[in-house]
């Protein structure tokens, strides 16, 4: 195994092309197979939302429809992209979606969305992003520890049913992973390379373009389903940690450079992702003309069609006289209402997890045991998840003892990010998992897989370190420079 010695550009993305072809090799044998799913339905008419954005419709009314911000927009962007780019046509009204939801039309299970063409289009293009979420760990666990650990942990995520499954569905779940591991591994790359003992300048070329994609890739995860945000939450816990760690006032040589340093790229990272997650949703800016109409009728007609007025009225208007930061509040009201204890015990009690017990029961069952990785081996549930929750203990204990060996040799602690990350996600989970859903252990399992596969390679690293068989952790100066050997 390699410990972060200098390996030249090419191997690194060879090796992640690798990753990312076999990936989407496996994903897509017998796409079609995979059994309908009644969410992704939903998916392939929200392309109609899409269509409003290519014609440049940002102020049309259905921006404040139900539909609008019950699924964000970014999944079926991607999916609306897809059909579009192989000429399948989108729908062209908000009737399918409110089909779907029920709203004057059938059950969600008849909403006509099974068409094969169609299906097998929008499957493609999640299966992509069930594959870049495979490079994206790869380059992770690659950038922690090496390439060995960066194939383990691909092969670990991949290899999980619920992965697995939602990377042949056309739902969004599998690209808020690629985009969240996407945004923490540009963390990595700029902070592995910000040492600490010494004053060096800001480095503009090669921390500005990682501060724009991690900020833009946290964006599009949170854009893509809020969950995302727990991926954000967790880096800024995470840097802000460190940010404390390296303050001048802790009289470690001049690490005000590195506080400043680390400071402009977590706030301008911060300040990128909240710009991209309300750029990509015109639900936040649009202002359709509402016209006051007849109160005789029942009906109004906007952009040429007639809607509802009780709708109108009570949502419309309110809404579109408002501003960004209040339409914010409604999205997250609006999320909180739906995943109300009260809400879900009438519409989904077979489903609930109403206590903190039954929530950590069914992470522990479910996430690590039936979801996971370990579901191949044919162990039942509680032993498949102890065996997990063994791997992920080890490996959440290495990234806290590897951070302090970086702290101690001049270098930002980059693996306390993830450690950060695990435990904003579990927070997140205990307080927030109120139905027991496989698709919202996806962060669960993914961290499993970056904390199980360093739980395997992390010990074997630090043992192999110690009897010198690898190489020291380079500094900034060493990273940057070919070795001797190596410079003809």
């Amino acid at each position: 195994m390699i410990l972060l010695r200098p390996r030249s550009m090419m191997r690194r993305w060879g090796l992640g092309l690798v990753v990312f072809l076999v990936s989407l090799f496996l994903f897509s044998r017998h796409l079609l197979d995979e059994p309908y799913f009644m969410d992704e339905g939903a998916y392939i008419a929200g392309t109609y939302y899409y269509r409003l954005m290519k014609e440049g419709e940002w102020n049309h009314v259905d921006w404040f429809h139900l539909a609008s911000y019950d699924h964000l927009n970014v999944g079926r962007a991607i999916i609306g992209g897809t059909l579009d780019g192989l000429g399948i046509e989108l729908p062209n009204s908000i009737h399918p979606l409110e089909e779907w939801y029920g709203i004057n039309g059938p059950a969600k299970s008849d909403s006509g969305a099974r068409d094969p063409d169609r299906l097998l289009a929008a499957r493609v293009s999640m299966m992509v992003g069930g594959a870049i979420g495979c490079w994206a760990i790869f380059a992770l666990a690659n950038e922690l520890i090496g390439p060995v650990t960066g194939f383990l942990a691909a092969l670990l995520l991949g290899s999980s049913p619920l992965y697995w499954t939602h990377a042949r569905r056309a739902m969004a779940d599998d690209w808020v992973i690629a985009f969240g591991l996407v945004g923490l591994t540009s963390v990595l790359f700029v902070t592995r390379r910000m040492p600490l003992h010494h004053g060096r300048l800001f480095h503009l070329k090669r921390t500005l373009p990682c501060m724009l994609l991690a900020g833009v890739a946290f964006g599009l995860s949170s854009a893509t389903k809020l969950s995302g945000l727990s991926l954000l939450m967790g880096t800024l816990v995470g840097g802000g940690f460190i940010l404390a760690k390296a303050a001048p006032w802790r009289q470690l040589g001049p690490s005000h450079a590195v506080c400043r340093r680390w400071g402009i790229f977590l706030v301008g990272m911060t300040a990128v992702a909240g710009s991209t997650f309300l750029a990509v949703h015109p639900f936040f800016y649009a202002h359709p003309i509402l016209p006051a109409g007849n109160e005789a009728e029942p009906g109004i007609v906007i952009d040429g069609e007639l809607r509802d007025r009780t709708w109108v009225d009570n949502y419309v208007r309110p809404l579109a006289s408002s501003g960004v930061w209040e339409r914010l509040r409604y999205l997250v009201h609006y999320r909180q209402s739906v995943l109300d204890d009260k809400a879900i015990q009438e519409r989904f009690s077979d489903d609930a997890l109403p206590t903190a017990r039954s929530r950590i029961q069914a992470m522990f069952l479910e996430g690590w045991g039936r979801r996971s990785f370990a579901a191949h081996l044919s162990l039942q549930e509680f032993w498949a998840g102890a065996l997990v929750g063994l791997l992920v203990l080890s490996g959440f204990i290495w990234t806290i003892a590897e951070g302090r060996r970086h702290w101690r040799l001049g270098l930002l602690p980059i693996p306390w990010l993830v450690t950060a990350w695990f435990v904003v996600e579990t927070f997140v989970l205990v307080r927030e998992l109120s139905l027991n859903w496989d698709r919202y252990y996806m962060g669960w399992i993914t961290l499993a897989a970056i904390l199980a596969a360093l739980g395997i390679s992390g010990p074997i690293t630090s043992l192999s370190r110690k009897l010198v068989l690898l190489p020291p952790i380079p500094t900034d100066e060493e990273a940057e420079s070919p070795s001797p050997s190596k410079s003809n």
